[in-house]
């Protein structure tokens, strides 16, 4: 690849990034206005170095839904989403605001993969017991489901990934990183939790690579299909062939492609989702 087209490639993938970000923070902040979900309980968690801000509802069911969300993205983006009021209804939910993020503190630490699935096993412990869980989450947080996975699999019964990053499609270069850090950097600070997990993404997608795949669990996959100007055919069938992967390994596979929505196929299409999981859940 020529450097120029290099160059335009790090900006098309910098916009993406943060368009969708920039467009579900002000749809989180105006669906939050009218739409708190006052079921949740808030509780929390001091790590140590910092503190967690959770919200659970538990129904003494014999498994936890978990819920991770992508870079940008605190617990908001669960709490106050119609997938999470109607499962709610059924199930115990968990969910919370990672470092950095929402009411939870800033961590001096990496905000890399290996210690944020740490600090998400810090947050279960708190809460769930020795219940199983059923991992959920949406782009980058499902490499950190992933990890948890791996490091817990016996507290795992199943897990969901919800348009998934993946290191066959999302290893960029340094300069693509550099200009998303700087990005969130710009907007929204250099302590703000999108900013520090930015900074770490060169060596998260390094990272997660050397990792064994998950145990055989029952795994849901949703992809994005749909196409637009930076996101063409051809992009969209990597996408799918890398989420694919995912099920190398796995009895109890079953993968959704969607053309109707984009990234957050779970705001977009939570009709979809809901009945999948419904269906999957049983």
């Amino acid at each position: 690849m020529l450097k120029t087209d290099l160059k335009s490639a790090g900006v098309n993938i910098i916009k993406k990034v943060l368009v969708s970000f920039l467009v579900l923070y002000s749809f989180n902040c105006k669906f939050l206005l009218a739409n708190t979900n006052e079921g949740l309980i808030l509780k929390t968690i001091d790590l140590g170095t910092h503190k967690l801000s959770s919200y659970y509802y538990d129904r003494n069911t014999d498994y936890f839904l978990v819920f991770e969300a992508g870079l940008g993205n605190d617990a908001s983006v669960w709490k106050n989403s119609k997938l999470v009021k109607e499962l709610m209804r059924t199930y115990s939910v968990l969910m919370y605001d990672r470092a950095g993020y929402g009411s939870s503190s800033a961590d001096t630490s990496a905000r890399n993969i290996d210690n944020m699935s740490n600090d998400l096993s810090g947050v279960i412990d708190s809460i769930t017991g020795n219940k199983k869980l059923v991992l959920i989450g949406h782009s980058l947080g499902c490499l950190i489901i992933r990890d948890y996975a791996i490091k817990h699999p016996d507290r795992v019964k199943s897990i969901v990934f919800i348009d998934p990053s993946h290191e066959d499609y999302n290893l960029h270069t340094k300069e693509i990183v550099d200009g998303i850090y700087n990005s969130f950097k710009a907007f929204y600070g250099e302590k703000f939790g999108g900013t520090l997990e930015a900074k770490e993404l060169d060596n998260d997608f390094k990272y997660i690579e050397t990792r064994p795949k998950i145990s055989d669990k029952p795994l849901l996959v949703f992809t994005s299909m749909k196409t637009d100007k930076d996101h063409e055919e051809k992009d969209r069938k990597k996408w799918f062939d890398a989420h694919k992967k995912y099920g190398e390994g796995i009895t109890d596979f079953k993968h959704i492609a969607t053309s109707n929505s984009g990234h957050y196929i779970f705001v977009e299409e939570p009709e979809l989702v809901l009945n999948e999981m419904s269906s999957f859940l049983k």
